[in-house]
């Protein structure tokens, strides 16, 4: 299975967003500083930020032109921000530069231990005023808009900005992360609200309203489409009302589509509005207790963004009223601590993948697994902007549409299949009995033959009448020229192997036991060892040309992932011998649509019980493989396919239960190695091959 690796353009990609930016100052520190300490930083950041700033830059990088108009000084942390966001691509044209003053810059400081960041703000001077705006550059920020987003800071230039948006039909989208002077009359504008979890209910639900009624407005409110609102997660757990308060926005808003309310690490809820069919005869269920229920159903093993959602129901809520719609539970991406940096510019991460889901009418269930993953890639790296992902992030692709398959050719030597990884040259050592520590002893035979996994893999594809090509590295000594010959006599194409002109290739001398049929390998690695820089990019271009899969052992991690990389943007299928955890091999198996695995793997990688555990943990991890195979040895292989949904009357089995019925099949009198399979249920089929 492959996937276009680079994101949909939408039609109209033009976004302008108002608000903050500003130089940030991020300083991680061991543990936050009590009063009156001195310490040192572990590590200094100087970058662009602000939340408009950092949400543009996310859309940019995500395909959409977005505009920014703000206001800097022309000194010298004014001028690197604006080169900053010109070269990810943002139009800085709307920018007012002001002779004299400051720019706007925050210092962030990191708690490398407690996963923490605080933000001490120092604002700019003088500040943006609507006089600074002409209305000539104001009509030219907004033509061809196809939504306007805004942080709420500068209230009165803000006002002015969203009125004249609003004139024009533009969608307004406001980040209300807390209450702010003026933000009571750009809400009265919008289309769109990330608002602070206090004011979800006061906020929305009556003094916007009461604003209106005051001052006789009709609301643009009442006739918008969308309301996101973003919640503090820390404070989650004090607001046991807040799905009854988004039944209550719908009714209060009675054009409204959806409603987004995150929740931080622990994910977000999505109501979305139905049709009320009065002939449907709709289940009526609270919506407190329908949310319990959809979080019942989160699989904690599954570490990728996830979304669970509901059947149309009329929901009721308590005191307030009841809705057609469905609920969505979307889980967010299980961050390993070790790969955890900073949480900075999250929330502007989220809102950007927001921003590219409205103006490519993203489904909603795709909407919030997208931006989740979006959200989480920004916090593996130092401030609010280093971990945003590019379009060209191939496991983009896997949010927006499905990934296509490339058939095998009917002819066999037009099968062009491409590996890379390890070869070596194998001293095989037949012993009578395994060494014991200081020992001497003699072989019993020796065999010199080339080795390495991908060797030896392509060489089986080469004698079954495929044709291979090999991409790795051999050093031109008597070693690195023996395994070029053999696997040139094999039929293996070896023209894409760089040969170092120093160095060594690499060797493995392997112990074979006669008494107890065991193999020992003990490697030395080639030198200099492969990178990117030794393949150019007609090389591999020319590697890849007409392949119809791609092969890796998980070795040479830099250079597979470049490998890969350029696979999937050719829609070739790849599959991953991974055999043991190795560097690099997280980012390849993203990539991967066909996983091979040792015995071991499975429950190291997922950290689950059982091996049939570990495999659905897999699947439900990788999200586009079709099958993972786990191979037993002489205890045979298992294999987890994924299928369809056939939907709500499919079977549901304990996969451990399952694995055991399956063995209890096997017909021990038969020699032969045969296959025992599953029917099809809501667990992903499974089938034992018995060796």
């Amino acid at each position: 299975m492959s996937y276009d690796s680079v994101l949909p353009l939408p039609e109209n990609p033009i976004i302008v967003g108002f608000g903050g930016v500003g130089i940030d100052y991020l300083a991680a520190v061991p543990s936050f500083p009590k009063p009156d300490a001195k310490i040192r930083t572990t590590q200094f950041k100087v970058q662009g930020g602000g939340n408009t700033g950092n949400t543009m830059t996310c859309a940019a990088r995500l395909g959409l032109k977005p505009r920014i108009i703000s206001k800097v000084s022309n000194d010298a942390p004014g001028k690197a921000m604006l080169e900053e966001l010109q070269a990810e691509g943002v139009d800085t044209s709307f920018f007012v530069v002001s002779k004299e003053g400051t720019t706007p810059f925050s210092y962030i400081i990191v708690d490398n231990q407690a996963k923490t960041r605080t933000c001490i703000f120092t604002p700019g001077d003088p500040p943006m005023v609507p006089e600074d705006l002409s209305r000539a550059n104001l009509l030219s920020a907004l033509d061809g808009a196809r939504v306007v987003y805004f942080d709420a800071r500068m209230p009165d230039s803000a006002l002015v900005i969203a009125q004249e948006a609003f004139r024009q039909n533009i969608p307004i989208l406001i980040d209300a992360e807390r209450p702010r002077e003026g933000l009571d009359d750009l809400l009265s504008l919008t289309d769109y609200v990330k608002i602070f979890h206090r004011q979800v209910t006061h906020t929305i639900t009556s003094r916007i309203l009461e604003y209106h009624k005051n001052l006789g407005l009709v609301s643009p409110l009442l006739a918008c489409s969308y309301v996101v609102l973003f919640l503090d997660s820390n404070a989650w757990t004090e607001a046991s009302s807040i799905p009854r308060a988004l039944v209550s926005i719908i009714l209060r808003l009675p054009r409204l589509k959806f409603v987004i309310v995150t929740l931080g690490k622990d994910g977000c809820i999505m109501l979305e509005k139905c049709v009320d069919d009065e002939g449907s005869h709709l289940e009526e269920m609270d919506i407190d207790s329908c949310l319990i229920s959809l979080k019942g159903r989160k699989d904690d093993s599954t570490a990728m963004p996830t979304c669970i959602a509901s059947s149309i129901t009329k929901f009721r809520a308590e005191g307030v009223g009841s809705v057609c719609g469905r609920l969505y539970f979307g889980t967010s991406e299980k961050i390993p601590p070790s790969e955890l940096i900073d949480t900075t510019g999250a929330g502007d991460a989220f809102v950007g993948a927001l921003l590219y889901a409205i103006c490519t009418n993203l489904s909603l269930e795709k909407m919030l697994p997208f931006a989740s993953y979006v959200a989480a890639a920004n916090c593996r790296a130092l401030g609010a902007r280093s971990g945003l992902p590019y379009r060209t992030d191939p496991y983009l692709a896997s949010f927006t549409e499905p990934r296509c398959r490339i058939s095998m050719s009917s002819d066999p030597q037009n099968a062009v299949v491409v590996g890379c990884g390890g070869v070596s040259i194998d001293f095989l050592a037949t012993v009578a009995a395994y060494p014991k520590p200081d020992d001497k002893i003699r072989s019993t035979s020796l065999k010199v033959q080339g080795g390495g996994n991908a060797g030896n893999a392509l060489t089986c594809l080469a004698r079954l009448g495929l044709n291979p090509r090999l991409i790795s590295k051999v050093a031109d000594d008597s070693q690195g020229r023996g395994i070029l010959d053999e696997l040139q006599a094999d039929g293996v194409d070896t023209s894409f192997i760089v040969v170092s002109k120093e160095g060594t290739s690499p060797f493995t001398y392997i112990i074979v036991d006669n008494q107890t049929k065991t193999r020992t390998c003990i490697h030395t690695p080639g030198y200099p060892p492969m990178i990117p820089d030794d393949l150019p990019k007609s090389s591999l271009l020319s590697a890849l040309d007409g392949a119809k899969i791609a092969y890796f052992d998980g070795r040479l991690p830099d250079t597979a992932l470049l490998v890969a990389h350029e696979a999937v943007r050719k829609n070739i299928p790849i599959l991953i011998d991974a055999e043991r955890p190795r560097e690099g091999l997280d980012d390849l198996l993203k990539f991967s649509d066909y996983v091979v695995c040792s015995a071991k793997f499975p429950k190291a990688w997922t950290e689950a019980s059982t091996v049939p555990q570990a495999l659905v943990s897999m699947l439900l991890m990788l999200p586009n493989i079709k099958f993972v195979i786990v191979t037993l040895g002489k205890d045979g292989c298992i294999m987890l396919e994924r299928s369809v949904d056939a939907g709500p009357s499919t079977e549901e089995v304990d996969v451990d239960s399952l694995l055991e019925s399956l063995e209890l099949k096997r017909n021990k009198s038969v020699s032969v190695p045969t296959c025992i399979s599953s029917v099809m249920s809501t667990k992903p089929r499974i089938l034992f091959p018995v060796l």
